[in-house]
């Protein structure tokens, strides 16, 4: 791939052509876990990001903190906002008791 995109641009019917090498799909897998978390990240405004295979770093206070799990995450989330299960944890809630998968110990085939 490396050697067709430094031989030429790609093009087709006129249009430049952009390709970008995708996640295998463990790694695709593990990333997905960390979905809920994220939107409830989004949700309350903190800064977050994604590392390469699925570690969640969350930025707060300008003091980073990362974690390896969505479980994890959601724990934390839930003690640094005092989250009620009737609150925003609606997308937080479960996954710190567990209740939906948390990373590649839950998913078989990762």
């Amino acid at each position: 791939m490396q050697l067709a995109l430094e031989k030429c641009p790609l093009s087709y019917r006129g249009s430049e052509i952009h390709i970008y090498a995708d996640y295998s799909a463990e790694v695709a897998k593990k990333r997905a876990t960390v979905s809920p978390v994220k939107s409830a990240l989004r949700k309350a405004g903190y800064q977050f990001s994604l590392i390469f295979p699925a570690k969640l770093r969350v930025i707060v206070d300008g003091t980073r903190h990362e974690f390896n799990t969505s479980g994890e995450a959601a724990s934390f989330l839930e003690n640094i906002q005092n989250i009620q299960p009737a609150g925003l944890s609606s997308l937080v809630w479960p996954l710190s008791r567990g209740l939906l998968p948390q990373g590649p110990d839950s998913c078989p085939s990762c």
